[in-house]
């Protein structure tokens, strides 16, 4: 593990892998496992969020603009999600998108205003 990672790295990365793993189970614990459109999406989703967190944490230099833009993605699409997949009427499916993409989407603006809020680059 990186020990020399800013002190705000840690905190997001670990709201996106809680993230990932909520959207993970999402179907199982909603029951949505039989909504094709819907469960792949939350796997789908939850596993490249997953991806770019842990690359993040253990990346050398910690966070940086590609990982912030990747994991903002990631939201933007499980928001989008329930509309383009078609299963915006399963409600737990789609606030199970909706929910965990805010939090997502959130943490990586977050992550991108705060070093010019501070004075400092990403690198």
């Amino acid at each position: 593990m990186n020990i020399s990672m800013r002190s705000k790295d840690k905190p997001i990365e670990i709201v996106n892998l809680v993230a990932a793993a909520c959207l993970f189970l999402a179907p199982w614990g909603f029951g949505f496992t039989g909504d094709w459109p819907a469960a792949w999406s939350a796997w789908l989703a939850a596993g490249m969020l997953a991806v770019y967190a842990v690359a993040s944490w253990r990346s050398s230099s910690g966070r940086n603009a590609w990982t912030a833009g990747g994991e903002a993605t990631i939201g933007i699409w499980a928001i989008c999600a329930p509309w383009v997949g078609h299963f915006s009427t399963n409600q737990p499916a789609m606030w199970s998108h909706v929910m965990v993409g805010a939090a997502v989407l959130l943490a990586a603006a977050l992550d991108l205003i705060w070093p010019r809020m501070h004075g400092s680059r990403m690198a």
